[in-house]
């Protein structure tokens, strides 16, 4: 094996020179006192690999059979956990309007998202769920068991209801998703001013329109000056298009959502969502197989400590520091 050590200069006396042949003598002197001195045995400042698999090899069944039995004890645990199923369902939320070119948002994802899980809709979807004898479910459904969001970069709104079953999450996701079609809607004195403005907004809409096909007909055969029907005939056209715009507008806020703005309909899950029994079993498995390992590693640095007396004196003052007893 070869030999890295370096020496220090003053090791050497500065008057030595190997083109002395007095100092010769001296200087390998030295030098073999050095080497027999300070032994060079790299291998005790290093971890040998064979160490580390002859302490493996010793303690492999508590390695093995630890870790499986705590796996075995996290599957009987939470083979006992009650199961939860979830059922969901999407809308396609965004309703827009484009009236020469312009686009206004009528409704918006985040509104419908918002208007799910609101007490009215709650409310309905729960007597819903009462209606066909399934109380509990509407306890449940009142208690917090929907969720709703808006996935990213999407227009859609997502709902999602938990139950203690497949077909009891399945349900409630039916309900649910009536009771928001429903409350999407206007309700009650809403619905009477809108529905009041649009016949309004209507009639203003078909006199505009009768008064734009008189004038144009009235252009076309040149009666009275083309001149003043043009300035007339120009300016009732954006007139015209507000006003188409507004009964558009309310037309889609009365009608709100409909069937065809489901994307996806409630399905009866086919397996629990929560607990997740694998992935808690693997978890127990790998962090019991950790900790054992690590414990190994400890016990083994230990009791190769207690040899030396050094590393002995180190010990005791650790388990002083943690409080506990010294060793006889």
């Amino acid at each position: 094996m070869t030999n890295n050590r370096s020496y220090h200069p003053s090791v050497i006396p500065a008057h030595a020179s190997i083109h002395d042949p007095e100092s010769i003598p001296k200087f390998f002197s030295i030098f073999n006192r050095e080497m027999t001195d300070t032994p060079n045995h790299p291998e005790d400042d290093e971890i040998d690999l064979l160490d580390l698999l002859l302490t493996i090899a010793e303690n492999i069944k508590i390695l093995v059979i630890g870790p499986l039995l705590a796996g075995l004890v996290a599957l009987v645990g939470v083979w006992f956990l009650p199961a939860t199923y979830e059922s969901s369902f999407t809308l396609n939320a965004q309703k827009t309007l484009i009236v020469d070119g312009v686009e206004t948002k009528l409704i918006q994802p985040q509104q419908i998202s918002a208007i799910a899980v609101a007490k009215p809709t709650l409310d309905a979807a729960a007597q819903v769920l009462t209606a066909a004898k399934q109380p509990d479910l509407a306890q449940r459904l009142l208690a917090g068991a929907a969720t709703s969001s808006v996935p990213r970069n999407t227009q859609h709104v997502l709902v999602t209801l938990q139950a203690p079953t497949a077909q009891a999450a399945h349900d409630m996701a039916q309900a649910l998703l009536s009771a928001t079609l429903q409350a999407s809607r206007p309700q009650g004195e809403e619905l009477a001013r809108l529905t009041q403005d649009l016949q309004k907004d209507q009639a203003a809409l078909d006199n505009a329109r009768t008064l734009e096909a008189r004038l144009d007909q009235a252009i076309r055969q040149g009666k009275s000056s083309n001149e003043e029907l043009a300035k007339n005939y120009v300016s009732l056209l954006p007139a015209i298009s507000e006003q188409t715009k507004r009964v558009h507008l309310q037309r889609v806020r009365l009608a709100g959502l409909d069937e065809s703005d489901i994307v996806s309909k409630p399905t009866v899950p086919s397996a629990p969502s929560k607990p997740r029994k694998t992935l808690v079993v693997l978890i127990s498995i790998l962090a019991t197989g950790f900790a054992l390992l690590l414990w190994v590693f400890v016990r083994k640095a230990f009791q190769g400590a207690a040899i030396n007396p050094e590393s002995t004196a180190k010990i005791a003052r650790i388990r002083q520091a943690l409080g506990l007893k010294a060793r006889a």
